[in-house]
């Protein structure tokens, strides 16, 4: 993960607006930018390619049409290893959790409209 003095750059990634909002709200409340939001894995990835500093940290759904996190994640990773990748999602099945994991997310949290576990995560990894 890139670290540096300032707070981390974040990017969402999440086929519903609504979450995308509520974290994006979250995370700007606590001081922490939000440098792009992408509806599905292409399009981050496309984002990721087009951006002048790729974020310090990736929040990605993992069940999207077009392209899945699934999909994203070992591409994110290979691409831009100093990113983290907090897989964000409300599956439960262990066995996916554990393939999204060895596909290169650096965390997984279950999805919830609670995000205090998700902002310990961010705020627990960067200084």
């Amino acid at each position: 993960m890139n670290l540096s003095p300032s707070s981390p750059q974040v990017g969402i990634v999440d086929d519903n607006p609504m979450v995308r909002i509520l974290i994006r709200q979250t995370l700007i409340r606590n001081k922490i930018d939000v440098v792009f939001e992408a509806i599905d894995g292409l399009d981050c990835i496309e984002k990721m390619r087009k951006a002048s500093r790729a974020p310090d940290i990736i929040i990605t759904d993992l069940e999207m049409p077009v392209m899945s996190g699934f999909d994203s994640v070992g591409i994110l990773k290979e691409n831009w290893p100093g990113t983290a990748i907090i897989a964000f999602s409300g599956i439960t099945d262990a066995m996916k959790i554990q393939k999204v994991i060895e596909g290169g997310a650096d965390f997984f949290l279950e999805k919830s409209p609670d995000l205090t576990e998700l902002m310990k995560l961010i705020v627990g990894q960067w200084p």
